[in-house]
């Protein structure tokens, strides 16, 4: 139970659920969609000031960038509670099966899912496995070649870069006590920095992995990374692509795989779930006779669903709900995480 409740706390404190303002948190994400409401927003005022505060769940992210936002939210990774709880079944059913090979995540930004590795292989007593963190820390770069099948590189119009210098993130491994020999860092852009390690033409031969994570955004930074690192994956061990929901990424995955036969399944990772239509257990009415109208036809908060984390039995008003509207994102954007096994 002590290495349970380690790691638990390493996710709440990677993900800013310790030092975050839970308030401000659930108001943001939840309380500002009741503003038009005719009841207004809800009362978040109590004796002990909770009503309203976030709870902890695989939703959970502290969604930091590097610059603009950086001041607003230093969480340590961009992955949710859910994400990080799949990485860590990944690594510790690769260790059960005996799967050979250290692990390595192919773009960082703050460190949060290899520091996370680190404190898996740490907690189990794991001292024969390495952690690769590879990035180039200077921030994705612009894409040098076009996306198969003419689709668009998304990544090259963001003006949010991921840019997060080295020493920043060789700081935050050791903020945890978590910075050893056991820790690899490979600096570069992957085309450069992966094939003189991962190689298998190299005359010193060249790590076996357990476990892929690649995090690049970039088509160029995914086929990169799987052109470098996939031969070196053993049988049996983890690919994961965190970046599903781009469209280039995926492609580069999927190129990746058709151009080497590969035909393991793809599994997404069980970590996108939705809010419930209010908070608390306070209820959301209709604001108009249209609305009153429209009550209980077709929506997803219709009575008897049960009761979720803020009360999902007390649903109104299914059209305005919350659940509705994240249900709606949910189902028409691609889930971030995907996954396979090498065969």
């Amino acid at each position: 139970i002590g290495s349970y409740l380690y790691l638990d706390l390493i996710r709440r404190s990677l993900t800013d659920f310790l030092m975050g303002d839970l308030t401000t948190e659930a108001e943001t994400n939840i309380l500002s969609h009741t503003q038009h409401l005719s009841s207004g927003p809800i009362d978040c005022s109590d004796s002990d000031h909770t009503a309203c505060e976030s709870a902890l769940s695989l939703v959970h992210s502290g969604f930091g960038l590097s610059v603009e936002f950086s001041t607003v939210r230093k969480a340590h990774t961009s992955l949710t509670f859910g994400s990080l709880t799949h990485l860590q079944l990944c690594v510790e059913r690769v260790l059960r099966e005996g799967i050979e090979g250290d692990f390595i995540e192919a773009g960082v930004f703050r460190g949060g899912a290899t520091i996370f590795m680190r404190a898996i292989l740490a907690a189990l007593g794991v001292k024969d496995r390495r952690i690769f963190v590879a990035d180039s820390f200077q921030g994705i770069p612009l894409s040098r070649r076009p996306v198969a099948g003419g689709l668009v590189e998304e990544c090259d119009t963001w003006e949010e870069r991921y840019a997060i210098p080295k020493h920043v993130v060789r700081s935050n491994f050791r903020r945890y006590g978590l910075l050893d020999d056991q820790v690899v860092f490979v600096e570069g852009f992957f085309n450069e920095s992966l094939p003189p390690i991962f190689s298998v033409n190299n005359a010193i031969a060249p790590p076996k992995l357990a476990l892929i994570r690649i995090d690049a955004d970039a088509y160029d930074g995914v086929r990169d990374a799987l052109e470098s690192l996939y031969p070196r994956l053993s049988s049996g061990g983890i690919v994961i692509i965190d970046d599903w929901h781009l469209v280039a990424a995926a492609a580069a995955a999927h190129e990746y795989r058709k151009n080497n036969g590969i035909t393991s399944p793809i599994f997404i990772a069980p970590s996108d779930y939705v809010y419930t239509c209010s908070v608390g257990g306070a209820r959301i009415t209709p604001r108009t006779q249209q609305d009153k109208q429209d009550e209980g036809t077709g929506g997803l908060g219709e009575p008897g669903m049960g009761a979720g984390p803020f009360g999902m039995s007390t649903c109104e008003h299914p059209r305005l709900s919350l659940y509705l509207h994240n249900k709606h994102l949910v189902m028409s954007l691609m889930p971030h995480v995907a996954y396979w096994t090498k065969e």
